[in-house]
């Protein structure tokens, strides 16, 4: 069960299975001649149920949805100096050079609940988004050592060389392999808080125990993410169990939702999807949603 998605550069596939079926899937594509150097990042599934519910298989045109033009920002070679191992990448940051600038190019909800220690957290919903964030940020980027990273690194592929071709930074890396190797190699390094991933889990513990997000509508500190109770609203958010209590165990992303629903209002798009755009950074907005729009 899980996601797969095929495109000409490549694939993009997250399956869940028994121990020994997953070794079995594996190996089976490790023995095809296309596929022999293909690394596998795993994790040990410890709750309740199944991380997916059946299994998608999508034929597209990339492997993650970028939204730049066709065979533009191509990724570069993956075994050149700006991958950078987890080890070297611990070690740029154990320096703290003066010019360096820590990139998160994950969506708003991924960066909340976990980042490097001080890292541009951009407000974006959606990957697409990523270049007009840069686009409008340039000032930040220029003369600066930018070291990039996401869950896994396929994302990084089509941000760095996004980035590298505006000319106007000093140096353009990625982690290589992404959080998940980063945190397997230093669980109590330099990332802070969960890593989000997309089942079930919506968060994997990385062991460093840290929670760095807070409920939407208190300062609890609270890292667990439900879906919104509207229909049709597919925000995840973070309501802790005191504030779930006061609505009947609802988990409302905000104002607009709970009166949609009471309305019987339906794809009316809430705050999360329209004020969260005004807004830089992901602090910003949600300490704006806490004063204006208390329910």
């Amino acid at each position: 069960l899980g996601k797969v998605r095929i495109a000409k550069e490549g694939i993009n596939i997250t399956v869940s299975g028994s121990m020994e079926n997953t070794e079995t899937y594996m190996e089976a594509i490790l023995n095809h001649p296309l596929f022999q150097d293909v690394p596998f990042k795993t994790s040990i599934w410890d709750q309740p149920g199944r991380a997916f519910d059946n299994l998608r298989v999508h034929i597209v045109q990339e492997s993650v949805p970028t939204g730049l033009p066709k065979g533009e920002y191509q990724p570069t070679d993956p075994n050149d100096e700006d991958h950078l191992s987890p080890d070297q990448f611990h070690h740029i940051l154990e320096e703290k050079p003066d010019n360096l600038l820590i990139l998160d190019t994950r969506n708003y909800y991924e960066s909340r609940i976990g980042h490097f220690e001080g890292a541009e957290l951009p407000n974006i919903r959606k990957f697409q988004y990523l270049w007009d964030y840069i686009d409008q940020n340039e000032e930040k980027f220029q003369g600066k050592q930018v070291l990039m990273y996401c869950t896994g690194g396929i994302r990084c592929e089509r941000a760095t060389t996004y980035l590298r071709q505006k000319n106007i930074c000093e140096r353009v890396a990625q982690l290589h392999g992404g959080i998940h190797e980063y945190v397997n190699k230093y669980p109590d390094g330099h990332y802070k808080g969960k890593n989000y991933v997309f089942d079930k889990r919506l968060g994997m513990d990385v062991g460093n125990g840290a929670i760095v997000s807070k409920c939407n509508y208190c300062d609890n500190l609270w890292d667990v993410y439900d879906f919104c109770s509207r229909k049709n609203c597919y925000i995840v958010t973070l309501n802790c169990d005191e504030c779930k209590s006061d609505r009947d165990g609802a988990t409302y992303c905000c104002r607009i939702c709970k009166e949609i629903e009471e309305d019987g209002r339906d794809r009316v798009p809430c705050l999360c999807c329209t004020n969260r755009l005004e807004y830089n950074t992901v602090e910003e907005y949600y300490k704006e949603l806490k004063v204006n729009d208390r329910w």
